[in-house]
């Protein structure tokens, strides 16, 4: 695989990112964002899957071993989750749509080299001793 541009990731992924997740990004990074894609685009890219992951990614992973362990210790598989005020995840309906947003993720942060930074919790908290 060849070099990662940083650059062209972190603009492709800021025309695809609300103004308020930006604003944060800048704020994290003490610059500007045409400052920090100047000066550090690795160093905002990281940011930026940082925050992706903890504000996207995170909670549908919660989301998925919520489900898991309602199946499994009480055999649950019906139930939505709020995610956030006025909105509703019907879990039981579009588990494999939170599964494919989490898979992506993952696989994207590998091809970009993140692998490390960005590893899947395997174990099942609930199971733990």
């Amino acid at each position: 695989m060849g070099e990662v541009d940083h650059r062209k990731v972190c603009i492709r992924l800021k025309e695809r990112l609300p103004p308020t997740f930006i604003e944060r990004i800048e704020r994290r990074v003490g610059q500007d964002l045409e400052e920090a894609l100047r000066e550090k685009p690795e160093q905002l890219l990281t940011t930026i899957l940082q925050d992706i992951h903890l504000y996207y990614i995170r909670p549908f992973e919660i989301a998925l071993e919520l489900s898991e362990y309602l199946k499994s210790v009480h055999n649950i598989s019906q139930f939505s989750l709020a995610l956030s005020e006025g909105f509703d995840f019907p879990l039981s309906e579009k588990i494999d749509e939170a599964h494919k947003i989490v898979k992506t993720f993952y696989e994207m942060s590998e091809k970009l080299g993140f692998e490390k930074a960005f590893t899947r919790k395997t174990e099942k908290w609930w199971t733990r001793g």
